[in-house]
């Protein structure tokens, strides 16, 4: 348990540098590049992390509901992004084909988990309520 409060700590104490660095320095694309790779790495951290921690701290049923939960969460990326496009939209900057493809994807899982999760919570109140009588 100490492992993962050091590591916490001491990914918040690199945002906090990376976060005053881009904030003292804004003119500069190096420090957007700096804060967009610090973003991936954290997000990557965060998604090893998710699949990996419950192989080490859960019983055998928690495993299988997590494996069942990862899946269910690649399978709405997977068609997010097997859904998306690479079109065209009017800027300055240039972008790929798979920058957009892979934009597009991000927002429509975005759509996607929002959608699901105010379906869980309303039929939640739902079911409490007709449970409830």
């Amino acid at each position: 348990m100490k492992l993962a409060k050091y590591t916490l700590y001491l990914l918040l104490a690199i945002s906090v540098v990376v976060i005053v660095m881009f904030f003292t320095n804004l003119e500069s694309d190096s420090m957007v590049s700096l804060l967009l790779n610090w973003t991936y790495v954290l997000f990557a951290v965060s998604l090893v992390a998710i699949a990996l921690l419950p192989f080490f701290y859960g019983d055998g049923k928690g495993v299988k509901g997590t494996l069942v939960k990862v899946g269910l969460f690649a399978l709405v990326v997977l068609i997010s992004y097997l859904c998306s496009t690479s079109a065209e939209v009017p800027t300055s900057v240039q972008v790929t084909e798979g920058q957009l493809k892979f934009t597009d994807g991000i927002m429509l899982c975005t759509t996607i988990l929002v959608v699901v999760a105010i379906l869980v919570i309303a039929c939640g109140k739902l079911i409490t309520k007709i449970n409830n009588r």
